[in-house]
């Protein structure tokens, strides 16, 4: 007899880049194992795993960090040159 079962589960959401304040729906991923009833009374421990991701675009962010970083090299290369 075999039994299976989830092995890794991954929930992901994902903010919606045109409004946000919404998500798309949810994905949820699941990875299942199989095994057989010699194989669980040998070990009957079986390693599970849960994890959550969030997504977003980093455009924005990515945006505003590279204009901070212009702005600082600016100011820099002013002091340098005086």
């Amino acid at each position: 007899m075999i039994m299976r079962y989830a092995k890794e589960i991954t929930l992901r959401i994902s903010l919606d880049p045109v409004n946000e304040e919404m998500i798309y729906t949810p994905l949820l991923i699941i990875n299942y194992r199989e095994r057989t009833m010699d194989a669980i009374k040998i070990n009957p421990l079986a390693s599970v795993s849960f994890r959550s991701e969030y997504l977003m675009e980093s455009g924005t962010a990515t945006n505003a960090i590279r204009g901070i970083f212009i702005a600082i090299m600016v100011i820099f290369g002013v002091l340098v040159v005086i």
